[in-house]
C-alpha cells in the first residue's frame, strides 16, 4: 500500500492517513477506522468528508434489493 506524503500527512499524522487509506480500500470498517484514528465515528466521518471520501458504499446487489423493497 502506497501512502502519499503531502500536507494531509503533516496535518493529521501518519497513523490517521494510514487508517484512512485502509478504510478507503475497504480493509477495515468505519468503526474500526475511527477507533484506530482515535476519533469518534462522527469525527472520522467528518474527516473523510473533508477528504471527499465516501462513507456509504453500497454494492450493486444491495441497491437493487433496497429498490425492490420500495417497489
Amino acid at each position: 500500500m502506497a501512502v502519499p506524503f503531502d500536507d494531509a500527512v503533516l496535518k493529521s499524522g501518519v497513523h490517521v492517513v494510514v487508517v484512512v487509506k485502509l478504510f478507503d480500500e475497504e480493509h477495515i470498517s468505519l468503526g474500526k477506522a475511527a477507533r484506530m484514528a482515535d476519533m469518534s465515528v462522527a469525527e472520522f466521518m467528518g474527516h473523510l468528508a473533508s477528504l471527499n471520501i465516501p462513507v456509504a458504499r453500497p454494492k450493486q446487489k444491495e441497491l437493487e434489493q433496497e429498490l425492490a423493497a420500495f417497489g
